[in-house]
């Protein structure tokens, strides 16, 4: 299955199996090196490889923070009902960027329950003394909710 998401280069990073069968895949999309931009990609198929058209719109969800941005890794934190899906990556320029941490609704909204101002995003500065930062891997979901990512800084 290809999936046209958006002008430019788009890369497929990270791929997660939901309980229901259906399947995520997080990346980056309309990639710009000479712009120095990207956006945050998020894809969700039916366990059939067709695109799930109830996941944002046609089975997409672009983000962009503005900046270049790159999404590494995928994975869901367990609710009640239907599992969250939480992305990392960074943002930022291609010299500074900082570590990044996204979660989505089952449908593809922004979390509105999670990061600064009920945006769904949390960003990280490098704490030095580099001074890139990133988020490359969603290591694990505890059962208290808090998530551990590893990367680097």
């Amino acid at each position: 299955m290809q999936t046209d998401i958006g002008t430019g280069n788009n890369f497929a990073n990270s791929i997660v199996l939901q309980p229901d069968g259906n399947i995520v895949v997080a990346g980056h999309a309309s990639v710009n090196f000479s712009l120095d931009t990207s956006d945050i990609a998020l894809l969700r198929y039916n366990a059939d490889g067709t695109p799930d058209l109830g996941f944002g719109t046609n089975g997409a969800v672009v983000t962009d923070l503005g900046a270049f941005d790159n999404v590494f890794s995928v994975a869901l934190q367990p609710t009640a009902t239907v599992p969250k899906i939480i992305v990392s990556g960074n943002t930022g320029s291609a010299s500074i960027p900082n570590a990044v941490l996204l979660r989505y609704t089952a449908s593809g909204a922004p979390d509105s329950t999670f990061g600064s101002s009920g945006s769904g995003i949390v960003t990280t500065s490098a704490m030095g003394p580099s001074t890139i930062a990133s988020g490359n891997a969603v290591l694990v979901v505890q059962a208290d909710g808090s998530i551990v990512v590893a990367g680097y800084d």
